[in-house]
Parts: structure tokens; C-alpha cells; sequence
């Protein structure tokens, strides 16, 4: 079962079995499609980068494996005060 979560603006999948689905059983479709395209699941770390900020777009060719730093500073990069 897949579903649209308006409120997180993404899409997640029922997969109850999977290491990293919530208390419900449900994993980010995003997550899904780079750990088939991977051949594993991500590792501690790893986050799903959607390079054209939508984040209702799983298509493979807009995401990106980032890992979590990289993510962070990549979202927060015009936002740092100059000293």
C-alpha cells in the first residue's frame, strides 16, 4: 500500500518488515527506490537527496545518496552568517 502524506509532503509505502519503517510499518518511497537501485539498505548516515527540492518526485533520476553532513550543509549553505 502506498500513500501521500500532505502534511510531509511525501510519499511512503507499507513495508513492515523493513529495518527502518515507523511504528505504523510505513518507509519513505524515496528510500525504497535507492535501496532497490543500491541492492541494499542505507546505512547509518545515509540520506535521500531529491535534487530538484520536490520531494513528491521519487523518479530514480532525482535522487541522489548523500550522507547526512553533506545533506545538511547542502540545505543550509546560503543561510550561514558571514563573521
Amino acid at each position: 500500500m502506498v500513500y501521500f502524506d500532505k502534511l510531509k509532503g511525501r510519499w511512503f509505502v507499507y513495508n513492515p518488515k523493513h529495518p527502518n519503517s515507523s511504528i505504523r510499518g510505513y518507509v519513505k518511497r524515496a528510500r525504497i527506490i535507492i535501496e532497490k537501485q543500491l541492492g541494499r539498505y542505507l546505512k547509518i548516515g545515509e540520506v535521500v537527496h531529491h535534487i530538484d527540492g520536490d520531494k513528491t518526485n521519487d523518479n530514480i533520476s532525482n535522487l541522489r545518496l548523500m550522507k547526512t553532513e553533506e545533506h545538511i550543509s547542502h540545505h543550509h549553505a546560503g543561510l550561514r552568517k558571514p563573521r
